[in-house]
């Protein structure tokens, strides 16, 4: 040892270290306290405080102390020497930390361990993970037993395994037997072995109590020999002797009380002087700090360690008895099995045996030592647990209350068959207690202080108290929606306080206590109330959002606002202030806004004001503060600068003058968008120039009770038009029709006219006009009569000579055709005048008509490397600024490389188009005797992997056998068809598959089994040449539009998924084809080849991709569309995150999916409804054309939700009815427009909709809403009783079932036809009556699964007709429900659950679907409770 310092034992804490292993020859005395005279270092080593393996622990402090009494003790195979003297002497503490060891996975398995004279007994010792040299020694170190070592490895777990024989001429019998890990000192065990016919057993092997506490040690005398008093000794020495000073000693048991670390030790008991060989042993283990606390001031605290676990005192882990693992021993391990992962077990063979641990004893590292193993007691183990305790040695007493009076499991404790009525926990023994005075006081608007009063602890023992508190409403008697969830807190304390509370809010607190009962013969009140009902104050509402001026006139301005719900209170008021900033005037005007008496609605949180007689082109400051009723303090100020327009908003509009014919005027009106939205209607004025009235102000022409009477005045309103589309509308004046109540006469001849628009503002409940907009240019309407005669020879003289000249021109521009026909001219004949993503396509056409000019393109290599971090900026930035469209515009075009094989005479008939060849150098050649090795296809190399992909074209009549062989020559196991047979009218693609058995020359195909989706058709074919025969797979895509690319990139993505989950380790190439080979081929082949770059490499480099792929096929990806398409489909790919969760732990992982993030604060349901809305998805003028037809306009509800043409029902129709009404087709993940959702009919179109129940052929009508049938809006489109006709539709009602909140109505619908009858059709109309019209969500799930339970009965006895759903806009409620069909109808296919992309894939053909986060949020409650409803059904 040295000192780093020169110390006395004057000095208080002294520093020291030790440089070499200490010598374990030297005597110390004492343990926690040592005798000076000791080895300082071996004292050191005793007390855990170095280590004899790790070099940087060998520094000590201690101090000096005054002692009379050193205990001897044996801690982990270091031994110590009591000493007691008549006076104190100088002796140390150590003070420095403790060793830093973690305590191994290990257990001692003892077998024989009460063993016969002469007999063996055998000590097995368990260690898991990377195993350290095991040594076994004796206890005492006397050599009382020989040894022998066995060692072997199981799994991860090692096992040695040591054979104890006890010596013939033993003196002293040794009954400790040491496991010890090398370079561990912790992790020692010590197991207890001696002679069966002992006379005392003890009554358990090991007991461990925390220092200072009172302990009592016993056994049973086994053979009694009165004649003999009996001794007690520890470690071998007396009592007296020892040091340790008993409370109290009697025959069969020793007191001690103030324990000591020093009293831990092997205690025996025996006959003095007589026959020591058949003493009895047990073990008593004192911790080094008092209950519940651990470390080397004792000042750190224990976990709470369960079943019988012992915190150690040193490092504070739990040492949990074998059979229980887990932090604080909470989880139990089969029975047989033991080690903190349950890997270890007592059958050394590979059988599974409940009594496998019997007659073992199991012991593990101090301050646990010994016991039975989980489920057994008695001296020898083998008996099985009493009723009413477990676990290790039985010393675990639960007051189980399990089902069906079942007793708790022996090993575990646990209830197998659940807890009996009202009893819950893991034992079934804890309950729920009522508590009372339950009393609340106030804090702020957002807290409240609870206080209770504890429960008398009598027979039982409170773990913690319960707090469940809900919000059950508003002060306002409103029925805004809220946070209905029940929010829990435990305490231990009988206090809490409640934050994060509503203002003005109802809140329910209910105070119960968990305790656990630990007597039968418990009795008191269960059923106390205690729940009380809490009012939070009112507050200051927060400040208003989204305040802006919505729209400005030259003398208004008008603006909008939102009360953020709910308002913290009774919203009283709102005050305006504003002031000119032109004016220099510092002073405010105040308007007081007094708040709507109607606040129960969305539509209460939203407020205007219009702010009228401004000067025009002024800048205006304006401030809004809102103010809830009895609350002083308003929110804060919300500032907005707007500036008064110099003109009217309606000048910016244009109205022209397209065409005339005899009394009628086409014009074209062309909408500035900026303001359109504001203007409610649309007005065509046509006026008289001659006449004398002012034309200024509309509102003196507007007839308000508008009848579509004729009209004598010279200034009047021709129509009524609702809207106008951003690409403008065209209407005729004069054409006799009457539009929304104005006629449209015919124009006077004789007369001059200026034809204009004005428009009607309406905002927040004002309603003004704008000026008249005149077209430029008048009109005058002068129609002459003329004789027939007359008319006749000036025709005759016009057109004669015209005749003559044409003719002449067609002549001359034939011979100058014929002469130019040459490659320069064609070439300009290829390449029109039009943009230039359109120039190849406009070249194909030409081309089809004619051979290919070859041109030799030398190119640059091009390449655009892009991380995956990066995409989605990068996309969407540079498709704003064209940089993705200049990149493919860069890509070389036209032929690059000959095709002479594909020129000649026997290739030709094989190419579908005689413009699109396939390359020599990259052609596929058939290996055939029998004909022409051609076939049009080339090899196209995927990402690193040459020859991935054929590209080829659609099979053609002559060419199906080829196209076969070649499949079979290549060992193609895929084909990837994107192209449907007929298209536009056009064959596009020949059938070459067969629905049963065909042959193709020596090629046989069977159809095996076709799966169908709503976008794909999977096909399992057997192909078979001779005897041999192979599986392929033909995925055919069928939902690629006509023109242009798929509107949505999901069900793209998830056709390819399937197609790369299929055989997904053959390397033969994959066919791939649409009608050319080139366009939507290439999309596929470039998309999967960046998927694959964007694995191996984390970027893409669609550019340089596509590059080398048209160095292999002439022109593949054909247009800048597809090529975006890729850019897109990427992004969704690589940068949105997986949302699919597997429906099995879909009901594990709910909590996590609304867990908020803890840097963010957003669940990640809320993320993912980010996500989704920053999806590009909008419908452009001209995908709505019918919805702004003028004949249609009012037949739509809500101008801002309009069908797209692509996706809404065609109705048939006549010269009295229009084929349009506002609904959508909505796809099922596996059926194509599955459902149709459309807006509650309005009076006009009740027919229309009967129209197309019948012509979709739905046999169900969801009505998903409550609607106002008194609001002559909303009229009822069925009979309310009895029976009804609408138009040629006989309605009559068969039968009415009511069943919670859903009305289930059984419909006879009639098509009267004259010239036949039809028989009634039986159609189901089902009416969720529960969810209000004005609330975006339904009250709960349970209508919405009412309805489901009855689908998923239809859908298993019905075809796929299908299913119309209507709410009063065609979306709030529409858009839930198929959201939700949807997820279920994935989650049937693929056994997954994205509602992520079922709301992406309903929106496809209905954007506004799922409007705000609370519906997303929704959908995913109501997969719980769907998933919890099917799992309770079975």
């Amino acid at each position: 040892m040295s000192q780093r310092e020169k110390y006395s034992f004057y000095i208080i804490i002294i520093d020291a270290t030790c440089k070499f292993t200490c010598a374990q020859n030297e005597d110390i005395w004492g343990t926690v306290v040592y005798a000076f005279f000791s080895s300082l270092c071996k004292s050191a080593l005793h007390d855990f405080r170095i280590s004899l393996w790790n070099t940087s622990e060998r520094t000590f402090l201690f101090k000096q102390s005054w002692d009379a009494t050193f205990y001897g003790s044996n801690r982990l195979g270091f031994s110590s020497k009591t000493h007691a003297v008549q006076r104190k002497i100088r002796s140390y503490k150590f003070f420095s930390p403790y060793i830093s060891e973690s305590i191994l996975d290990i257990v001692s398995l003892h077998r024989g361990y009460l063993f016969e004279e002469k007999a063996n007994h055998t000590q097995e010792c368990f260690v898991f993970g990377k195993y350290p040299n095991i040594k076994f020694s004796m206890y005492n170190k006397k050599k009382n037993s020989k040894l022998t070592v066995i060692e072997t490895m199981r799994a991860e777990v090692f096992f040695t395994k040591a054979i104890w024989a006890e010596r013939r001429n033993m003196k002293k019998p040794n009954a400790g037997f040491l496991c010890s890990p090398e370079n561990n000192t912790l992790s020692t065990v010590t197991s207890l072995a001696f002679r069966n016919n002992a006379y005392f057993y003890p009554s358990k092997f090991t007991i461990t109590v925390n220092v200072n506490e009172t302990v009592t040690l016993s056994m049973k005398e086994n053979e009694i020999h009165e004649e003999y008093s009996t001794e007690w000794k520890k470690d071998e020495v007396d009592l007296n002797d020892d040091g340790v000073r008993p409370q109290s000693v009697g025959r069969t048991s020793v007191t001690f009380s103030d324990t000591q670390v020093g009293y831990s030790g092997i205690y025996s008991l025996e006959y003095r002087n007589y026959d020591i060989k058949k003493r009895g042993y047990m073990r008593l283990i004192v911790r080094a700090c008092p209950s519940g606390k651990y470390g080397n001031l004792c000042d750190k605290t224990c976990p709470q360690c369960l079943n019988g676990g012992i915190c150690h005192d040193i490092i504070g882990t739990c040492i949990c008895p074998p059979g229980f693992s887990g932090p604080t021993c909470e989880n139990v391990c089969n029975p047989g099995y033991f080690g903190r992962n349950c890997n270890m077990k007592c059958a050394l063979d590979s059988k599974e045996d409940k009594q496998s641990c019997k007659g073992v004893l199991m012991c593990l590292p101090d301050p646990y030592g010994c016991s039975c193993a989980a489920g057994f007691t008695g001296i020898l183990c083998d008996k099985t647990c009493r009723s009413g305790t477990y676990g290790a040695g039985c010393s675990e007493k639960r007051n189980c209350h399990c089902a069906n009076g079942t007793n708790c499991d022996v090993f575990t404790g646990l209830c197998n068959e659940g807890c009996d009525n009202n009893w819950h926990g893991k034992h079934c023994d804890e309950r729920l207690v009522g508590v009372k005075d339950v009393s609340f006081k106030l804090i702020s608007s957002f807290a409240a202080n609870l206080t209770w009063e504890k429960p008398p602890e009598l027979n039982m023992t409170v773990r913690y108290y319960i707090i469940s508190y809900q919000q059950i409403g508003w002060r306002y008697h409103c029925n805004f929606s809220f946070d209905d969830n029940l929010f829990v807190k435990n305490t231990t304390e009988t206090c809490l306080v409640l934050d994060n509370l509503n203002p003005f809010a109802i809140y329910t607190m209910n105070v119960k206590a968990d305790v656990v009962i630990l007597s039968e013969n418990s009795t008191f009140n269960y059923g106390i109330k205690s729940e009380v009902v809490i009012n939070t104050s009112a507050t200051a509402p927060t400040p208003s959002i989204l305040f802006h001026a919505a729209f400005k006139t030259t003398s208004s301005l008008y603006f909008v606002w939102a009360s953020p719900l709910p308002f913290g209170g009774l919203l009283d008021h709102h005050k305006l202030s504003y002031k000119d900033d032109e004016n220099n005037s510092t002073d405010f005007k105040s308007i007081v806004i007094n708040a709507s008496k109607s606040q129960c609605s969305i539509k209460g949180s939203v407020h205007c004001w219009v702010l009228k007689d401004l000067t025009p082109n002024h800048t205006y400051d304006v401030q809004l503060r809102a103010f809830n009723k009895d609350v002083n303090n308003g929110s804060q100020a919300i500032i907005y600068v707007a500036r008064t327009l110099n003109s009217d908003p309606i000048s910016k509009f244009k109205v022209l003058i397209l065409e005339r014919k005899n009394k009628e005027v086409i014009i074209q009106i062309l909408p500035d968008n900026e303001f359109a939205r504001f203007f409610r209607a649309f007005f065509i004025v046509v006026d008289v120039i001659d006449s004398t009235n002012s034309h200024q102000n509309l509102s003196n022409y507007i007839n308000k009770k508008a009848n579509c009477h004729s009209t004598t005045s010279d200034t009047y309103i021709a129509a009524k038009i609702h809207a106008v589309p951003e690409n403008g509308i065209k209407f005729t004046v004069g054409n006799r029709s009457c539009l929304n109540g104005y006629f449209n006469p015919p124009l006077k001849n004789g007369k001059k006219y200026r034809i204009g628009i004005a428009a009607l503002i309406s905002y927040c409940k004002d309603e003004s006009f704008t000026k008249i907009l005149f077209a430029d240019e008048t009109v005058s309407i002068n129609v002459f009569k003329a004789s027939h005669s007359k008319f006749l020879n000036i025709a005759l003289g016009f057109l004669l000579p015209l005749t003559v000249i044409i003719s002449i021109l067609v002549v001359l521009l034939c011979i100058n055709k014929t002469k130019s026909f040459k490659a320069s001219a064609m070439k300009k004949r290829f390449i029109p005048k039009i943009d230039p993503e359109n120039e190849f396509a406009a070249c194909n056409e030409a081309l089809d008509e004619m051979d290919i000019i070859e041109t030799e393109s030398i190119c640059e290599e091009l390449s655009n490397c892009i991380s995956i971090d990066e995409l989605q900026r990068f996309v969407k930035n540079n498709m704003k600024n064209n940089t993705i469209k200049k990149e493919f515009l860069s890509l070389p075009k036209g032929q690059m490389y000959p095709c002479s094989v594909a020129k000649l005479p026997d290739s030709k008939f094989k190419n579908r188009y005689g413009n699109i060849l396939p390359y020599d150098h990259t052609l596929v050649n058939l290996k055939t005797t029998n004909g022409s090795d051609y076939v049009h296809a080339n090899f196209i190399d995927g990402y690193k992997d040459p020859h991935r992909y054929i590209a080829t074209q659609g099979p053609m009549v002559n060419t199906v056998t080829d196209f076969w062989y070649m499949a079979w020559q290549e060992k193609v196991s895929k084909i990837i068809m994107i192209a449907n047979v007929i298209e536009t009218g056009k064959c596009k693609c020949e059938k070459y598959w067969t629905d049963n058995t065909s042959s193709f020359g020596e090629i046989k195909l069977i159809l095996e089994n076709e799966e169908l989706f709503a976008d794909f058709v999977i096909r399992t074919f057997t192909i078979s040449k001779g005897h041999k025969s192979k599986e392929i797979k033909q995925f055919h895509f069928t939902s690629w539009p006509d023109h242009g690319v798929p509107f949505n990139t999901t069900p793209f993505i998830n056709f390819l998924m399937k197609v790369r989950t299929y055989d997904v380790h053959c390397s033969s190439p994959i066919v791939v084809h649409c009608s050319a080979g080139i366009g939507r081929t290439g999309t596929v082949i470039l998309f999967e080849n960046a998927f694959e770059m964007s694995i191996q490499e984390n970027q893409i480099d669609v550019l340089g991709l596509l590059f080398s792929m048209r160095k292999q096929r002439m022109n593949i990806v054909e247009n800048y569309d597809q090529y975006t398409f890729v850019y897109h489909a990427l992004v969704e790919a690589l940068c949105i995150e997986n949302t699919c969760t597997n429906s099995v732990t879909f009901l594990k992982k709910y909590s996590d999916l609304i867990k908020p993030y803890e840097e963010t604060g957003m669940t990640r349901i809320r993320k993912q409804f980010q996500m989704l809305n920053d999806l590009p998805v909008q419908l452009l003028p001209k995908d709505i054309f019918a919805a702004y037809m003028v004949s249609n306009q009012a037949k739509n509800r809500n101008m801002h939700i309009l069908p797209s043409d692509r996706a809404r029902p065609i109705l048939k129709s006549s010269s009295k009815t229009s084929d349009y009404i506002n609904a959508v087709y909505i796809d099922s993940y596996r059926h194509k427009n599955m459902f149709v959702a459309t807006e509650y009919p309005l009076p006009e179109t009740v027919i229309d909709f009967w129209r197309m129940v019948f012509e979709v052929k739905s046999k169900i009508i969801i009505l998903l809403q409550s609607i106002p049938f008194s609001n002559e809006d909303y009229p009822l489109f069925w009979p309310a009783v009895g029976s009804q006709i609408f138009g040629q539709f006989h309605v009559e009602i068969e039968s009415i079932i009511d069943e919670n909140d859903v009305i289930f109505i059984n419909l006879l619908v009639t098509l009267k036809n004259p010239q036949e009858e039809n028989s009634p059709v039986p159609i189901k109309l089902i009416h969720i009556k529960s969810w209000d019209i004005k609330t975006y969500l339904p009250r709960d799930t349970s209508t919405i699964l009412t309805v489901m339970k009855f689908l998923n009965v239809y859908k298993n006895n019905c075809t796929n007709d299908a299913i119309i759903m209507t709410c009063q806009d065609g979306v709030t409620a529409c858009g839930v429900f198929c959201a939700f069909l949807y997820t279920i109808d994935y989650m049937e296919a693929e056994q997954g659950i994205d509602i992520f992309q079922s709301v992406k894939c309903t929106r496809t053909n209905r954007m506004q679907f799922i409007v705000n986060v609370e519906q997303y949020e929704f959908l995913f409650q109501l997969m719980k409770d769907y998933l919890e409803s099917l799992s309770f059904t079975g």
